[in-house]
């Protein structure tokens, strides 16, 4: 894997049954970003066979069909055997990076992004973990950044002893709970954002989470880890959805320089 010093913390991007389609991995090696794509076992070949080996480098899980959460739980051990204070996980569906001005969005080299993200990261002492907003969120942002809520997809996350948890897709969610129960707080970046394969419309990865009774699943395995925290459940497009909105306010935490 060819090296560029322009990003202090290693990029990871756990895949499943993607070799071919790996959209983060060809995002990342177009704009020159070194990074590691972690998979199975049994999968090792096919996607060595499709990865760019300038800008990437194979890492192999120890186990198959463990699921998501211990992938990024072995993940953040890589990253702290490797002394990294902080590192990437990035899901393998994304499309593209954004930058928000004035409402209007441009398209953005993911290499200045993830810089500039770490930079403001690194200026403060108690970020767990900070994250780029999906762009169907819309463009209606005032402030640059939006303290204490959910991150996922592209996220920078501090290397602590801090673990992903859940067995049906609710590890996003539980650990940006977990890092605001602890205290510290989370950013999710407005002016920077994010486009993605909606969840369950692309095959491989978490797929199958998103079919039959997944969803559901998920927001029980989420209400049983966090019981006071009133989580509900309603349906929305004739699917189950969690209602989360009055979670976030009840985490007044600030940032803290360092």
């Amino acid at each position: 894997m060819t090296e560029l010093g322009h990003l202090h913390y290693p990029v990871y991007v756990p895949s499943r049954g993607r070799a071919s389609r790996c959209l983060t991995s060809n995002l990342l090696s177009k704009f020159k970003v070194p990074h590691f794509v972690v998979v199975e076992p049994q999968e090792e070949d096919h996607y060595r066979a499709w990865l760019d080996p300038d800008w990437t480098e194979l890492l192999v899980l120890p186990e198959s069909d463990a699921g998501i959460t211990f992938a990024r739980n072995w993940i953040k051990d890589h990253a702290m055997r490797g002394k990294a204070t902080r590192h990437w996980q990035v899901d393998d569906n994304l499309q593209g990076l954004f930058t928000l001005t004035n409402r209007k969005r441009k398209r953005a080299d993911p290499l200045s992004v993830m810089a500039h993200m770490e930079d403001f990261v690194d200026r403060y002492d108690n970020i767990g973990i900070a994250g780029t907003t999906a762009i169907n969120f819309g463009a209606d942002y005032q402030d640059p950044f939006k303290l204490n809520q959910q991150v996922y997809c592209h996220v920078l996350v501090r290397s602590d002893d801090l673990r992903w948890r859940g067995q049906h897709g609710s590890e996003d969610t539980d650990y940006s709970l977990q890092v605001l129960a602890a205290g510290d707080c989370t950013v999710m970046f407005t002016i920077w954002q994010h486009s993605k394969v909606a969840s369950g419309k692309m095959a491989g990865g978490n797929t199958e989470g998103y079919e039959d009774d997944g969803r559901i699943l998920r927001a029980r395995e989420l209400q049983a880890a966090w019981p006071t925290l009133g989580i509900k459940v309603s349906r929305r497009w004739d699917r189950p959805a969690m209602n989360l909105n009055h979670i976030w306010r009840k985490f007044p935490q600030r940032l803290e320089r360092t």
